[in-house]
């Protein structure tokens, strides 16, 4: 089955081409609830911890990565697309951000926003990296 959209057509990858794709989306799919649900949040907050913000904006981090990830899951490494893949995903949540200011009970900050566009740099030149020729060899999938 093929799907047609804004990065051109594809169809979904086999299983065994992606798992580590699969593995690293879902440990930090399970990062990102820990820290945003789970203890360790309200542990920092509770105890008056300095984590240097990283608790609070975690969230906004693991995610992005994980999404990059996402495009490699259903698609094989195409530059352009992976840029344009990038740069969607960070521009969607730094809109979300922007719009927690209109939104009541929702909060705008700024250190989400450099969060977003620092898991976005991050993440694009680590799996651009993986997938240079040099890495052709060993790379993920």
């Amino acid at each position: 089955m093929a799907f047609h959209g804004m990065f051109g057509s594809w169809s979904p990858r086999p299983y065994e081409d992606v798992k580590w794709y699969w593995i690293a989306f879902v440990l930090l799919t399970i990062l990102t609830i820990t820290f945003e649900n789970l203890s360790y949040r309200a542990y920092i907050s509770e105890n008056n911890i300095n984590d240097y913000g990283f608790s609070a904006n975690s969230p906004n981090f693991f995610p992005i990565i994980a999404m990059q990830i996402f495009y490699f899951i259903e698609k094989k490494y195409n530059p352009e697309e992976f840029f344009k893949w990038c740069l969607t995903v960070a521009g969607f949540v730094i809109g979300y951000e922007i719009l927690q200011k209109f939104i009541p009970a929702r909060t705008f900050d700024l250190k989400d926003i450099i969060a977003t566009v620092l898991a976005s740099i991050i993440g694009y030149f680590l799996l651009k990296k993986l997938h240079t020729p040099a890495y052709k060899n060993k790379e993920l999938s």
